[in-house]
């Protein structure tokens, strides 16, 4: 559909809670990206947190199924998003594990037409341009070993954000949400990993701004933005167990297979949450891990509609 396609991604670790990432991708047809992140949880000799990120892409498989935990995968949808962002956020720490953190972030979002062929169009009311003008505030605590490869510890996080048009965006509405990891190791080969995650929004959020649920993150059986509302909450349970131990390349390499399950609905208000509702997924995690950055992962979920394989870099929670 998209036609013979380039995608180049360099990674760079200058530490052990430090990244960076560069994203290249252009295809034939409608496709291109170009995405820097940066991330040091030791920032300022380990005093700070610094987070920047920028992207600018046009992306044509995004599907819409409609807004409400009861939306039919019969009226799905497709369309092309063109989005610019960019985001800063700082973050001081103190007592230890706590840090206070606040940021910015803009983004322009567009809705386009689709080219995948889907059972309908996209409604041409959602085929509109948005922008976000975003402070953040979060306060977050973090006793994780490692960031990117957790086998103990926690990490809580609670935070707010406001879109208001005096701000220098068009959305105006407020969302708030806190999110829970735990990580129980159970023995030298066996990890417990648990993740609980909820957001709630107040005002008119713009479709490109909707909660969502599905994709590599949650509800691993479903496609990415299955389920969209004003809020989500969903939780995610996996027990890691490290396989096989190999060096590979001078570094140590560990094999992991992670059965998992997983549960979430979206809902419009806070106060009347659709339990019966709630959709449920299982399935398994094949990893491959290099300590203390590297995760590569293939995740194989079953839900309702079906099956679903998600392949990619970083655990899921």
């Amino acid at each position: 559909i998209f036609g013979p396609a380039f995608s180049g991604t360099y990674y760079h670790y200058p530490g052990a809670r430090s990244s960076f990432r560069a994203i290249i991708e252009r295809s034939a047809k409608s496709n291109h990206r170009a995405s820097l992140r940066l991330e040091s949880l030791e920032f300022l000799d380990d005093r700070c947190v610094l987070k920047l990120e920028g992207n600018y892409e046009a992306d044509g498989t995004p599907r819409f199924f409609g807004v409400g935990p009861a939306s039919a995968k019969a009226d799905e949808s497709s369309y092309r998003l063109l989005e610019r962002a960019a985001k800063a956020e700082v973050g001081v720490k103190y007592w230890g594990s706590w840090q206070a953190a606040v940021g910015w972030r803009y983004r322009r979002a567009e809705v386009q037409p689709g080219i995948i062929p889907a059972p309908r169009e996209v409604p041409v009311a959602l085929r509109a341009s948005q922008s976000y003008s975003i402070p953040r505030v979060a306060l977050t605590r973090d006793t994780r070993d490692y960031p990117a490869t957790p086998a103990r510890g926690s990490f809580s996080e609670l935070f707010g954000e406001l879109a208001d048009p005096d701000l220098g965006g068009s959305a105006d509405y407020r969302r708030v949400g806190g999110q829970w990891r735990l990580y129980v190791p159970q023995s030298k080969n066996w990890t417990a990993a648990f993740h609980a995650q909820m957001e709630s929004s107040l005002g008119s959020v713009p479709f490109t701004a909707l909660a969502s649920l599905g994709g590599p993150r949650s509800l691993r059986a479903f496609p990415e933005g299955r389920f969209q509302d004003r809020g989500a909450v969903f939780v995610n349970f996996e027990e890691r167990w490290a396989l096989h131990r190999l060096d590979v390349v001078n570094a140590l390499t560990e094999f992991q297979v992670a059965p998992f399950i997983e549960a979430g609905t979206v809902f419009h208000d806070a106060d009347r949450i659709p339990l019966r509702r709630l959709q449920t997924v299982a399935g398994v995690g094949f990893r491959a891990v290099v300590k203390p950055t590297v995760v590569g992962k293939v995740d194989v979920g079953v839900g309702r509609e079906g099956p679903a394989v998600y392949v990619g870099i970083d655990y899921p929670f």
